[in-house]
Parts: structure tokens; C-alpha cells; sequence
């Protein structure tokens, strides 16, 4: 991560913590205190590396159950005058770029023996979460992926970060490059929620496991096995598997 990165991070997390998670708890009316309270400004990979953490608390014990919430709106004027001048967005003049969006998902996740408990119902299990950003940005996407890969068995779907920009296809390209023709991706259906919904930034990920978790659900999942994948601006990445109940 770069120094501005680490920066940024130091002083936009405590502001989101003091002014969004107070004011989603407050109107949610959730009886959570504050010091267990957290925000982690990922951008797009916020999400998952969010659910990573928590999960680890759960397993540790620390945690029963935690509600993990994306939520990012990429409409505004300011910040689409920004993508403009950088020459993000999608444009008649510029086919290579994004569409905004604006979303918000929610999550919650807990131990199995505690769901069954409360007699809650199970829409999915989460497993091999893993996150990245320590290693050369053209091979942190598909080391990630490949760590969580390595605990599948057939994936059947593929719900991942794509939005329109060529970084992200390349970083995809590259690891479907280093695919094995046996892989547990061969024969998955890619589905890429951009597509839809425009790029929703931190909420991306959020959507994504929605969209997976409901696909079981529904009934129209291919296999027991879904990968979701997340890619944040700054490089960080991080990927997991949902299973069928």
C-alpha cells in the first residue's frame, strides 16, 4: 500500500466511523455499540475484505455475529466531474471506461450451530476468503484467486469486479491465462454485475454476494460453488467461495 494510501486510510476511516456508521446505526435502529463499530475504506474489495475480518473473529470467538454493509454512490456531480477529467468514464469518445452507479447491500453472518440455533434460515456458507496487496499489482489478483481456488472443487459461477476499464480485464485476462485446462473454473458462467447496475464502488462486492447468495436461493445456480471476486482502485484484492447449503 502507498504512504498517500496508508494516509488516507488513517484519517477517512475514523470520519466514516463517526459520521456514516453512526448515522446507519442510528436510523437502522441497531442496538450495537460504538467501539464494535468499524469501517474499512477498501474501496471495491471493502466488502469481502470486511467479511474476511469478521469471519475471523467469529472463529476466534470475539464475535457471535456480525452485519456487514457496502453501501457508495459514484453519482454526484463532484465525482463524476473527477472521472470525467480522468477519463474514466464511458463516453461515445471513450467506449473504455465505467458507468457510475450508486447501491447498498447488506450481510450478516455468523457460526452455523448459531443460525441453526435460532432456527435462522441458511441461504449460504462462506468459505476460502482470501486478500491481497502485498504482492506485484499484475499478479495480486490471481494469487488471491488461486488461494481460494485452491479449496474448490467445481465452480459453477463467477460473480467478480469487472466494470468496463481495461486494468481490471487485463488482471482477469492474466490469471484466466494461468488457468490449468482442468481448473475448478472450467465451464463457469462469468457474471458481471457492472454490467447492470454501473460501477457501485464499495457496495460492488456487497451486490455481488447478494446476487450469488440468491442464485441458490432461486434455484438457477449451475454448481454448489460460486467464486466472488473484489478489486479496489489502489490494487487491493480479495476473493471467497459461497456454498450451497
Amino acid at each position: 500500500m502507498s504512504r498517500a494510501r496508508g494516509l488516507e486510510q488513517e484519517w477517512l476511516g475514523p470520519l466514516l466511523v463517526e459520521e456514516l456508521a453512526s448515522l446507519v446505526v442510528r436510523r437502522a435502529r441497531l442496538d450495537i455499540p460504538w467501539e464494535q463499530w468499524k469501517v474499512l475504506p477498501r474501496g471495491h474489495a471493502s466488502v469481502l475484505w470486511a467479511l474476511a475480518e469478521a469471519s475471523e473473529l467469529i472463529a476466534r470467538g470475539h464475535l457471535r455475529r456480525a452485519l456487514v454493509l457496502g453501501l457508495d454512490s459514484l453519482v454526484g456531480r463532484p465525482v463524476l466531474e473527477w472521472l470525467f477529467l480522468s477519463r474514466r468514464l464511458k463516453t461515445p469518445e471513450h467506449p473504455v471506461g465505467l458507468m457510475p452507479g450508486e447501491a447498498a447491500a447488506a450481510l450478516l453472518v455468523e457460526r452455523e450451530t448459531d443460525a441453526r440455533r435460532r432456527g435462522a434460515r441458511i441461504d449460504s456458507f462462506v468459505t476460502a476468503l482470501s486478500t491481497g496487496g502485498d504482492t506485484c499489482q499484475g499478479l495480486r489478483l490471481a494469487a488471491t484467486l488461486e488461494r481460494t481456488l485452491a479449496r474448490a472443487t467445481r465452480v459453477g459461477d463467477v460473480y467478480g469486479d469487472l466494470n468496463g476499464e481495461e486494468a481490471r480485464a487485463r488482471e482477469w485476462g492474466n490469471f484466466l491465462a494461468r488457468q490449468p485446462a482442468g481448473s475448478a473454473l472450467a465451464g463457469a458462467r462469468h457474471h458481471w454485475p457492472a454490467e447492470s447496475l454501473g460501477d457501485t464502488g464499495a457496495a460492488s462486492g456487497a451486490i455481488s454476494l447478494a446476487a450469488g447468495v440468491r442464485s441458490f436461493v432461486r434455484g438457477y445456480a449451475r454448481e454448489n460453488e460460486i467464486l466472488v471476486w473484489s478489486r479496489s482502485e489502489s490494487g487491493e484484492v480479495a476473493s471467497g467461495l459461497l456454498l450451497r447449503p
